[in-house]
């Protein structure tokens, strides 16, 4: 018998604008090499205003990326961005950037040589997608501890460094604040005295020293002693993640200790789990400092209960009573 005439492969289907194409086994068809280079400079181009050291998370860092392109070529796609990226055309960098796959090692190196990324903020990158994946606290911690390092080797300003180093420990506002006490010393032993935790002396004194070169500290020549200038401190947009994380960290650190190492008669701590829709989320942040009745209240009347939240709230100590001295 004779074998019949091979059949001609089906031609392609056009590409639906905004979806990959595919072919096989629902592979995406890969780009030609100019459209992918032209895709690798645009990313590029997006790093130039998403710096990595601007986050503190590597889905943050990439999605900031991938919006980046996609407001300037909406039929931009996250197979676009894994290709430009050095991976397959596969929703890959989808799945680390919503959470539902780990970014390994291996490919966060492949991710750095595709940004051309070197040097500091290589390793800044690469820290984070330690940070990530890391679950022991100590191993965080000192993860933490080398961001803060290379994120302050970012900065250009001397005054970003000093702020990113006010919020990075968490007695540096306790002094600036102990400065408002009437009788307050420039001194390590009289500040120790005060506070619950005590400090090696010479940790004390460099934070009075920063305390003063931030100016939220002075010498008032009239009254003959340091006080409490009353500036606020504000980091701007380079420190300000970093900052603001690492200070809630040490102030949760404390916050903990406090339940066991201060007396009950002057904290007053609370824990409230809530199931509450995201809209009465939003109406709690901003009624916080109201008391813990209210918020129940809130949750009782709530109707749509879709989401659970954790909220906490805290009151408690940094310095002693002059009673606690004796």
């Amino acid at each position: 018998m004779k074998p019949g005439p091979r059949k001609r492969n089906a031609k392609p289907q056009p590409t639906v604008q905004g979806k990959p194409e595919r072919r096989g086994r629902g592979r995406p068809k890969l780009a030609p090499r100019r459209e992918r280079l032209r895709g690798l400079a645009r990313v590029l181009q997006a790093l130039d205003r998403h710096p990595v050291t601007s986050y503190l998370s590597h889905r943050d860092f990439l999605q900031a990326l991938y919006d980046d392109v996609k407001a300037e070529r909406p039929s931009y796609s996250y197979y676009q961005l894994a290709e430009d990226l050095g991976f397959s055309r596969t929703n890959v960098l989808w799945l680390v950037i919503t959470g539902r796959r780990r970014l390994t090692e291996r490919a966060s190196g492949r991710i750095s040589a595709a940004l051309q990324l070197s040097g500091n903020a290589r390793r800044y990158f690469e820290a984070l997608q330690k940070y990530a994946t890391i679950r022991r606290a100590d191993q965080r911690e000192t993860c933490f501890q080398d961001l803060l390092e290379l994120k302050g080797r970012e900065l250009a300003q001397a005054a970003d460094q000093m702020v990113l180093e006010y919020f990075s420990e968490w007695y540096h506002p306790i002094i600036r604040e102990m400065a408002g006490i009437a009788g307050f010393q420039y001194d390590a032993e009289w500040i120790n005295q005060h506070l619950v935790t005590r400090l090696p002396p010479l940790q004390i004194q460099r934070s009075l020293q920063l305390l003063e070169r931030l100016n939220l500290i002075e010498f008032d020549q009239k009254k003959r002693a340091y006080v409490h200038t009353k500036k606020q401190i504000l980091p701007d947009r380079e420190v300000e993640r970093l900052a603001s994380v690492r200070f809630h960290q040490k102030m949760c650190d404390a916050a903990r200790d406090a339940v066991t190492r201060i007396p009950a008669r002057r904290r007053e701590i609370n824990s409230l789990t809530i199931c509450v829709s995201d809209a009465d989320a939003m109406k709690v942040g901003v009624i916080l400092y109201k008391a813990c009745e209210e918020i129940m209240q809130l949750e009782a009347q709530c109707k749509d209960r879709d989401q659970v939240y954790q909220v906490n709230v805290h009151l408690f100590p940094f310095t002693r009573k002059p009673e606690d001295h004796s």
